[in-house]
């Protein structure tokens, strides 16, 4: 199998595992909360997988579509919260991409949070993948986040918990390998893969995420791509365990079904 039928083949496994969370998370009510649901980003979400659509009255209904995602998304908010009640910061960034991929103007008012600096590595990679999608240069931002060490992007310290860390690194190398099939494809390619090298060597099952955070990164860098294949099973039986979790899981698909898109229209 070649790269391109390999992009090709998990482009479809994505969008399909993604499609069925979207139709799940209709069906989960979120907790009452002061922040916005996550939810708010589906839409976008559904809108980027569909681009594919070319007939008039589908390109009446997207541009109509992209209007009412653009005043229904709030600029102020910087937190939302998935539907178990959890409300981690890198969901902010995260929504705030997928509008811009899915073609819906934002203000600068909704992109202005982006260019405050965050100490966890997460965070600050997903801001930055933001500022990037929005055509600004964020080249000494990233170089400054990534402390690669042994294959991780940040290396673990004492006081933290594995999983967490894990979390982290896996959510930060997505944000990572968007901006290098985006923009930076050399160097930042290459910390890319040593991270898929330590993370297929070196992390566990138990300490992973049912979030499958940079699948499309263990899509392009390993050969055969196990570790992605575990996450889209993770994810897959966790819809069906914990409904709750659908909203996020097909963000983050939507998000690595367009980074495959675009190595597949580049041929990489």
């Amino acid at each position: 199998m070649n790269a391109n039928e390999k992009y090709n083949r998990y482009r479809a496994l994505i969008a399909a595992l993604a499609r069925e969370a979207m139709a799940i998370a209709q069906t989960v009510a979120p907790l009452p909360s002061a922040n916005p649901s996550v939810e708010i980003g589906l839409p976008a979400a559904m809108l980027l997988l569909n681009h594919d659509i070319r007939h008039s009255t589908a390109a009446t209904a997207a541009k109509t579509l992209q209007f009412e995602i653009r005043n229904s998304f709030p600029p102020e908010a910087f937190r939302y919260d998935d539907a178990v009640g959890f409300t981690r910061p890198v969901y902010h960034p995260l929504i705030v991409r997928l509008h811009l991929l899915a073609g819906v103007e934002l203000s600068q008012r909704a992109l202005s949070p982006m260019r405050q600096q965050a100490k966890a590595i997460d965070l600050e990679l997903w801001r930055c993948a933001v500022l990037a999608a929005a055509g600004e240069d964020v080249i000494r931002r990233v170089e400054a986040a990534v402390t690669q060490a042994d294959g991780a992007l940040r290396p673990r310290q004492n006081d933290e918990q594995i999983d967490g860390w894990t979390y982290r690194e896996l959510a930060a190398l997505a944000a990572l390998h968007h901006m290098a099939v985006q923009q930076q494809p050399g160097r930042w390619l290459q910390l890319c893969a040593a991270a898929v090298e330590h993370h297929q060597q070196i992390t566990q099952p138990d300490f992973t995420t049912h979030q499958p955070w940079a699948v499309a990164a263990f899509v392009q860098l390993s050969d055969p791509p196990l570790f992605a294949d575990q996450q889209l099973h993770d994810a897959r039986a966790n819809l069906h365990l914990d409904r709750r979790s659908a909203a996020v899981t097909a963000l983050i698909l939507a998000d690595a079904w367009h980074t495959l898109r675009q190595l597949g229209d580049r041929g990489s």
